[in-house]
């Protein structure tokens, strides 16, 4: 984990199949909002997906990684990725899925920057500022349109919901490069995020998720009198 490799034409390719898989889960989520609310579809595909990750870790013999020295850090960035999911479950039910899926996808721009000022090692050259800056401005030109007009009247919530997880997606990645969970195996970083977006996302789900409603006709959900 401590090396620092160059990015390679292989790896700008998986980086950018994992996006649409990543980006397409808000869609998938959205389809079936009103038959299971988006909070408890997040937790519990995180308690399943955690269930198979420390299958992985117990196999290839890293649980030993999962002890007091990783603990601290471990928790603080399950709860860290709990909220960011919370945030985006719930940005969910007041906007449209394309908004979700731009701004939770600012935290690279807000873990680029932060690193930048607080690691030497990280910090960008002009090309890699001037990348950043484009980004945000297609955030921004993005932003503007808002999502009222596509039938959401709380749109600007879910926006900031939506921006609220990035924030904490960001806050991920600055705990595990600065903690001792940057030299941990990647499957024991993403046990403890996945345990943590469990346990927030299923708790909340009573309190916060909406209850499932259908449309008129009763075999049609609701979302498609406004997708």
């Amino acid at each position: 984990m401590t090396d620092r490799k160059p990015i390679d034409a292989a790896a700008v390719a998986i980086m950018v199949v994992l996006c649409a898989i990543w980006g397409s889960q808000q869609v998938a989520i959205k389809l079936v909002a009103d038959a299971m609310s988006p909070l408890l579809q997040m937790g519990l595909r995180s308690g399943l997906a955690g269930l198979a990750t420390l299958a992985v870790v117990l196999w290839r013999g890293e649980g030993r990684v999962i002890n007091r020295q990783t603990l601290a850090p471990g928790l603080a960035i399950g709860l860290l990725f709990g909220t960011e999911f919370l945030l985006a479950g719930e940005a969910l039910r007041f906007t449209s899925a394309s908004h979700v899926t731009i701004y939770l996808y600012t935290a690279p721009i807000g873990a680029a920057l932060a690193l930048g000022l607080l690691r030497p090692d990280e910090r960008l050259r002009a090309g890699q500022w001037l990348g950043i800056a484009l980004s945000f401005a297609g955030v921004v030109l993005a932003f503007s349109g808002g999502a009222e007009g596509a039938g959401y009247p709380d749109g600007r919530l879910g926006d900031a919901l939506a921006l609220g997880g990035a924030c904490g997606w960001a806050c991920t990645t600055l705990v595990l490069r600065n903690s001792s969970l940057a030299n941990a195996p990647a499957s024991v970083t993403l046990f403890y995020q996945l345990m943590g977006a469990f346990v927030l996302c299923t708790l909340a789900a009573p309190v916060l998720g909406r209850p499932p409603s259908t449309s008129r006709r009763g075999c049609l959900p609701a979302w498609r009198s406004r997708w």
